[in-house]
């Protein structure tokens, strides 16, 4: 390369004039020390975002495996009161058969739905 080509291109690091070899390795080393705790401190926070992640997706999925448990339960119960409520209005006279058999047939049916949404 010749100089004119060079102009205006500095090397990253230089030794100012008046420092010594010594000089210049001691602080180079500190800046690597300054580095390494940055990177220590990064890697800290890194760790304690995890495990902040970790708790906070074993929260959700504690409430939300709760929510489909109780949503569930509530489920079963509404279903088990329109079955007796069905089967109570027929023994009375007040549904016929044919009623009976058709809730029946859509209570099952949502229930293979419930059970295949499951497995």
């Amino acid at each position: 390369m010749s100089n004119q080509e060079n102009k205006g291109v500095q090397p990253i690091y230089t030794v100012p004039p008046a420092v010594t070899d010594k000089t210049w390795g001691e602080v180079q080393l500190k800046a690597l020390d300054v580095q390494l705790k940055t990177l220590e401190n990064q890697k800290y926070q890194i760790d304690k975002l995890g495990e902040f992640a970790d708790k906070g997706l074993n929260a959700l999925k504690s409430y939300f495996g709760l929510k489909n448990m109780i949503m569930s339960a509530l489920s079963y119960v509404l279903i088990a009161g329109i079955v007796i409520g069905a089967y109570l209005l027929t023994q009375s006279g007040k549904l016929s058969g044919e009623t009976f058999a058709f809730l029946m047939g859509s209570v099952v049916g949502y229930i293979i739905s419930i059970l295949s949404e499951r497995s």
